[in-house]
């Protein structure tokens, strides 16, 4: 039924699995290699053991495999192979092709990243969704009992399943300003340990259980690096900084005090824990290094994800110090968090034009897609801080020339970037003038006057203005602090905030395609 059992070449499939093992797996360590080449193997002789898993994981790896090899596999474009697997993998799954629970999980993770538009019903948050639930289900959030007949090796696979989903929960939740779906107030699996990783331990003596990785195919089942190993676990970790400093914001509008001491040690954390190098990790082991591009990209990734919680963390801090009169003793300045903000911004331009430079660019994953937005952001606030001509100023407006180039790159193999270029985009040919017009946008969170229904101010008819008028008396700083420091940054509120017409945005959308 719609070809499901039809797969590309075996020479193809190589292609493909190898894209997989050194672009996705890295960072979705949910399946043992070793059980990944035996299926593999088998998948070479003509037994398809879990054809889910197989689109899943096509599907997975259409995003980083050469245009050349999808051409050879028959597709006319990156987007169509895309499609056609995932298209697949969900019709499996609809009609409950796969009896192993841990399979789908795998499955579902591994389609997650499926994303058209806002109008996706079955989008990110969908696909984890399910994976939690069943997950949950199976208990992979509480610790497994000593008495339990779970081999070493399943269990550090339920580990890394489980803190996979919760990475992902974190960054998709955040990224997109919806709630999370697993209470961490639940969860008391054992953190991942270097154990975890039993495949390609860094002491091969220390598990029988490794073997050479022999296959029947090319492809290289164990080609793995003491940088994956890291960049999982290192991923993990900040995911559960991002979880305590998500739910201090939403917290400090009841507890202003306890969210800002909260938001105030995850800063002092952050700061004083960056992400780790591998000698720190490995415990100093001096035949432990980078050894390829490949392994500075994923530290890359690793360094633009902290950078983009960084942000999010001062953003939080900055807001609540603003809005209310409380204090601790541990807080830094106003003044030396928006530097803070700005620095994250700085270093976060420059990775990602370190990565553009080499042509890693491509490979970068869907919470960079955050970290560019959040950074465009921040240099859009400077621009119209800064005094013109000043340094400060044609610093600003350079950071920001560069982040449009970023984005139109990261565009070519993501969704989201097209339509958040489109918006930059607007900005910048028309010298914000959007940002000059903006009235001054109460708190969502307060009730309207009694003796205005909206809010105060005119209505948002009236409020509506010509791209290139003024707004009246109003400060710049003031409009542009209440306007871009809110709790989350998403596109559904850069739509409210530059009041863009869905006309408008569609147009704009196109235009960019054309």
């Amino acid at each position: 039924m719609k070809n499901v059992l039809h797969f590309p070449p075996t020479p193809i499939m190589d292609r493909f699995m190898m894209a997989f093992i050194q672009h996705v797996l890295p960072e979705f360590p949910i399946i043992d290699r070793n059980k990944l080449r035996d299926m593999y193997d088998a998948f070479v002789k003509g037994f398809v053991l879990s054809p889910l898993l197989f689109h899943s994981i096509l599907y997975a790896a259409a995003l980083y495999v050469d245009e050349t090899v999808i051409s050879e596999g028959g597709f006319s474009s990156r987007a169509a192979a895309k499609d056609f697997f995932y298209t697949r993998a969900t019709i499996l799954y609809g009609m409950d092709c796969e009896r192993q629970q841990i399979v789908i999980i795998q499955a579902l993770l591994l389609i997650s990243p499926w994303w058209r538009d806002y109008a996706e019903e079955k989008d990110t948050r969908y696909w984890i969704g399910c994976a939690c639930k069943i997950a949950q289900t199976m208990g992979m959030h509480t610790r497994v009992a000593p008495t339990c007949k779970l081999s070493f090796e399943e269990r550090s696979i339920w580990r890394r399943i489980f803190w996979t989903i919760f990475a992902r929960d974190r960054n998709a939740s955040v990224g997109l300003a919806r709630p999370f779906l697993i209470n961490s107030d639940d969860v008391d699996v054992e953190p991942l340990t270097i154990e975890d990783f039993f495949e390609t331990p860094v002491d091969k003596s220390r598990h029988t259980t490794f073997n050479d990785g022999s296959s029947l195919s090319e492809v290289d089942f164990n080609a793995s690096s003491p940088v994956h190993i890291l960049f999982a676990v290192e991923l993990v970790r900040f995911s559960t900084l991002l979880d305590r400093i998500a739910k201090a914001n939403v917290g400090q509008r009841l507890e202003p005090t306890r969210s800002l001491e909260t938001l105030t040690t995850c800063y002092n954390e952050l700061v004083r824990e960056p992400p780790r190098t591998l000698s720190q990790f490995f415990s100093g082991r001096a035949d432990i290094k980078t050894r390829s591009e490949v392994d500075n990209m994923w530290l890359t990734f690793l360094h633009i994800n902290y950078e983009r919680i960084v942000a999010l963390n001062c953003r939080y801090l900055h807001k609540i110090l603003s809005e209310t009169a409380i204090t601790h003793a541990d807080t830094p300045r106003l003044q030396d968090i928006r530097t803070s903000i700005v620095r994250s911004a700085a270093r976060s331009i420059n990775l990602y034009e370190d990565l553009l430079v080499v042509g890693t660019l491509r490979y970068s994953h869907g919470f960079m897609n955050t970290a560019i937005f959040i950074a465009l952001l921040t240099y859009a606030e400077e621009i119209k801080l800064a005094p013109k001509e000043s340094h400060r100023f044609k610093s600003a407006a350079s950071k920001f020339s560069m982040g449009l180039i970023i984005l139109e790159e990261m565009g070519k193999n993501w969704s989201v970037p097209v339509w958040a270029n489109s918006l930059f985009q607007y900005l910048s040919c028309n010298d914000f003038a959007r940002l000059r017009q903006l009235p001054q946008r109460p708190s969502r969170w307060s009730s309207p006057s009694l003796l205005d229904p909206h809010g105060g101010g005119p209505p948002f008819s009236e409020r509506r203005e010509g791209p290139f008028d003024n707004c009246g008396d109003a400060s710049v700083e003031s409009v542009v602090d209440e306007s871009w420091l809110m709790d989350c940054f998403t596109l559904q509120d850069i739509n409210s905030w530059f009041q863009f017409d869905d006309h408008e945005i569609q147009q704009s959308v196109m235009q960019s395609h054309e």
